[in-house]
């Protein structure tokens, strides 16, 4: 996995670097952990590139974070890590058992859910807000 910062991965998934089915590319995207299909990876990483190049940085600096993701049984997730590896925030998606999108932070140590949609538009806007 390729650590770039989150404004070069937006970069990079808005020229379509990443839409490719090929492991190595789902890999450079940010894939670290996957109990899905390989082929299923890129529709995974459209899916949800499409959330994350519409965060901005109110709750982070976008220079200094990157972007990974990992796939359960149940549900993906996207990470946001700071530059130095410590998680700030993770975002289930399509988690089976509770809402749509659940996010988990570093704001209180990961203890229980900062905030959970069922729409990818209210996401965008508790991280701009």
């Amino acid at each position: 996995m390729i650590k770039i910062n989150m404004n070069e991965w937006i970069e990079k998934f808005n020229n379509g670097d990443f839409n490719k089915k090929k492991i190595d590319i789902q890999i450079d995207a940010g894939w670290f952990d996957w109990n899905c299909k390989d082929g299923q990876l890129r529709d995974k990483t459209i899916y949800m590139g499409n959330i994350i190049k519409n965060i901005k940085d109110s709750k982070f600096d976008s220079e200094d974070v990157h972007i990974w993701f990992k796939n359960h049984r149940s549900y993906d997730e996207f990470n946001i890590s700071s530059a130095d590896g410590q998680l700030i925030y993770s975002i289930n998606v399509d988690d089976a058992d509770n809402s749509k999108f659940v996010v988990y932070g570093w704001d209180n140590n990961f203890d229980e859910s900062l905030f959970e949609c069922n729409n990818e538009n209210e996401l965008i806007e508790w991280f701009n807000n």
